[in-house]
């Protein structure tokens, strides 16, 4: 239960199944849909397609699903005119970032952008220096934390961690950062308010649709 690559073979096959359950609708929402794409991001896709089959004589419904690897699309999940594209369910740990003081710069990567249907925009080229050499990049997506004012501009790479720059939330737009001895983490806002952190394997995270607590609601002890 705790292997990543049992749990994810596990979602792939409960979202094979939904596709496939998809093409099997002839009667209700899904009746005019002809192919099911499993979006994976960010180079391939899955695509299912039910073909006939000619040589059964004696069953004309007789059909076969096909299952079949496709360049990767961009673009909206939902139908497309006869095509459903779906995704591969979010859970709550693919919303995390980590908090990261070694990074000056918010970054995700092109495989979660698309399995969490965001929109990209391009701004000027940034070159970044990782493990693999160095990388560049002019795609951006912009992140709405309820737990920040300013949306999270991140950069979108294709292999990376989702990062958040704590520096930049330090140095540049008025929040502190406390980490109290053998207590969770917490950032303060402009405004007081207390932002709590969550530990994963000794480090910081936070995540979208995560709450606040007003300051009028705490007191603060230096």
């Amino acid at each position: 239960m705790n292997d990543p690559q049992w749990v994810l073979q596990s979602k792939l096959g409960m979202t094979r199944a939904r596709a496939i359950g998809i093409l099997m609708d002839d009667f209700g929402e899904f009746a005019d849909v002809d192919e099911v794409h499993i979006v994976l991001g960010p180079r391939s896709d899955i695509k299912f397609k039910f073909n006939h089959i000619d040589y059964l004589w004696d069953n004309p419904r007789a059909e076969i699903c096909y299952e079949e690897v496709i360049p990767h699309v961009p673009g909206k999940f939902g139908r497309r005119d006869n095509i459903m594209c779906i995704t591969v369910p979010i859970e709550l740990k693919d919303r995390r970032f980590i908090m990261d003081s070694g990074s000056g710069h918010d970054l995700i990567s092109a495989t979660r952008v698309d399995r969490m249907d965001l929109n990209t925009y391009e701004s000027s080229r940034v070159n970044f220096h990782t493990a693999n050499g160095i990388t560049s990049t002019t795609t951006m997506v912009e992140l709405d934390f309820d737990t920040f004012n300013e949306p999270a501009k991140a950069h979108v790479l294709d292999d990376t961690p989702s990062v958040l720059s704590l520096g930049k939330r330090c140095m540049e737009q008025g929040y502190t950062f406390v980490w109290p001895s053998g207590r969770e983490p917490y950032m303060i806002n402009s405004e007081g308010d207390k932002i709590k952190m969550e530990v994963h394997d000794l480090s910081p995270y936070t995540s979208v649709r995560r709450t606040i607590v007003r300051r009028q609601t705490m007191r603060l002890s230096w």
